[in-house]
C-alpha cells in the first residue's frame, strides 16, 4: 500500500480522483492483495482485462498511436486520442555539495527533455577548482545517492570565498543522455561531462 502512497503523491491525487484500478502481474490475484487495495481506493479494482497481458495491451494502444494506423473504433473505445507516452526522471538528479549534501537540480517524475541550473559558490578563499559528483537518489546525504558521474571546473581566479558564481546545468534530452555543465558565471570559463541515460530515467 506504501507504494501505492507514493505514486498518488507524485501524482497530486487522491483515492477518489482515480476512475480505474487496474492489476498488473501474476501475483495480484492474491485475494488479500485485492481486498487490501480495495479498501485503501475505496472502489473495486477492474478485473476484466488480465493482469498478465496488461502491459503488452498498452504497448500495442501505443505502438499504434505512434505509427497513426490505430482503428477509428479502438481508439473511440480507449480515448486513445487523449493518451500520451512520456520519459520521466524516476529519480531526482542532484550536484554534491560540502559535508556531504547533495543539491537537487532536476527533481523526480520531471518529463524529459528538461533542464535546469542551479548556481554555487566557493568553500575557501582563493579556491580553485570546484569538483562534485553528479548525483541520483532521495537521499539528502550525497554518499547515500548513486554516483553518475563527476564535473570538474578549474581555472577559477583567485577571489575571496563567496565571491566565484558557478552554475551548474543538467540537460537531458529526449534519449535520455546528460549533459552536465559547470560554468563560473564570471570568467565564462566553462566545463561539461555527458552521461548516457542512466537507469533512473524510465517511461
Amino acid at each position: 500500500i506504501s507504494i501505492i502512497e507514493k505514486t498518488l503523491h507524485d501524482g497530486k491525487l487522491t483515492p477518489a480522483e482515480v476512475n480505474e484500478v487496474i492489476f498488473v502481474g501474476g501475483s495480484t490475484r492474491i485475494p488479500a492483495v485485492a481486498k487490501a487495495v480495495e479498501e485503501f481506493m475505496g472502489k473495486k479494482v477492474h478485473q476484466i482485462i488480465n493482469p498478465d497481458e496488461v502491459v503488452a495491451m498498452g504497448a500495442a494502444v501505443q505502438a499504434g498511436i505512434l505509427g497513426n494506423d490505430f482503428l477509428k473504433s479502438a481508439r473511440d473505445d480507449v480515448d486513445a486520442g487523449n493518451l500520451v507516452l512520456l520519459d520521466v526522471t524516476s529519480f531526482t538528479l542532484g550536484f554534491e555539495t560540502v559535508g556531504d549534501l547533495m543539491a537537487p537540480i532536476i527533481p523526480r517524475n520531471t518529463t524529459i527533455p528538461t533542464r535546469n541550473s542551479k548556481v554555487f559558490t566557493t568553500h575557501y578563499d582563493n579556491q580553485r577548482v570546484v569538483r562534485g559528483k553528479i548525483l541520483q537518489g532521495e537521499e539528502r546525504a550525497a554518499s547515500k545517492n548513486v554516483t553518475l558521474g563527476l564535473l570538474v571546473l578549474d581555472n577559477i581566479p583567485p577571489a575571496p570565498k563567496g565571491i566565484p558564481r558557478i552554475e551548474v546545468t543538467f540537460d537531458i534530452d529526449a534519449n535520455g543522455i546528460i549533459n552536465a555543465t559547470a560554468k563560473d558565471l564570471g570568467t565564462e570559463i566553462m566545463r561539461s561531462v555527458t552521461i548516457e541515460r542512466p537507469a533512473g530515467l524510465n517511461d
